[in-house]
């Protein structure tokens, strides 16, 4: 039963300049890395929004978007996806992160009360494309993109943002898994044997 009242937005529209082809259309498993996703969190929640600026083969029934904002990077695509959210919060995935869990998406949300954003923060940095965005964030990014900044963590200084921080989850959660994402094609070949 798809039981979350909450969107979960899918950003696939990057040039992926580093991986040298397009990262929704890598294999994986029987399928390939896209759909891989989708079809992990299309059960748990109620809404899924993929937001790419190039036509996906996709195998459910989700809604396929574009940025409002093209070229803008990675900001546009959350701004897109909380535009044609129909929930006010929105769980944000890159399509290259094949091993996030609905479990810690449940967490990150669980968060949100009272804030603009969850964003989840360990050793190596704060997670910006798995992370929680309420729809109230929409105005403020407006005028930042029309401004010409794109960079998240612009945002994230001018919202009520909670970092949700790594010694606060469980032990059975681990950022190094949790939150790799597919940049070349030796990181792809790295982790394609993995279990997902």
């Amino acid at each position: 039963m798809r039981a979350k009242e909450v969107s979960v937005v899918i950003l696939a529209g990057g040039k992926s300049t580093r991986m040298g082809q397009d990262k929704a259309a890598l294999k994986w498993g029987k399928t390939d890395l896209l759909n891989h996703i989708v079809e992990k969190l299309y059960a748990h929640y109620k809404e899924v929004i993929v937001v790419s600026n190039k036509p996906q083969n996709l195998h459910k029934p989700v809604k396929l978007v574009v940025d409002i904002f093209p070229d803008r990077g990675p900001l546009s695509g959350i701004h897109s996806g909380l535009c044609h959210s129909m929930y006010g919060n929105a769980i944000i995935v890159g399509c290259d992160m094949p091993f996030v869990t609905p479990i810690f998406l449940d967490l990150m949300i669980s968060r949100m009360n009272g804030f603009d954003a969850v964003v989840p923060l360990h050793s190596r940095g704060k997670e910006y494309l798995c992370a929680c965005y309420s729809t109230s964030c929409i105005p403020i990014i407006e005028r930042q993109l029309k401004c010409g900044n794109n960079r998240v963590s612009s945002l994230l200084d001018k919202v009520n943002c909670f970092y949700y921080r790594e010694e606060e989850w469980s032990s059975s959660f681990s950022a190094d898994s949790l939150f790799c994402n597919l940049n070349t094609y030796e990181e792809y070949r790295q982790y394609l044997a993995k279990e997902c």
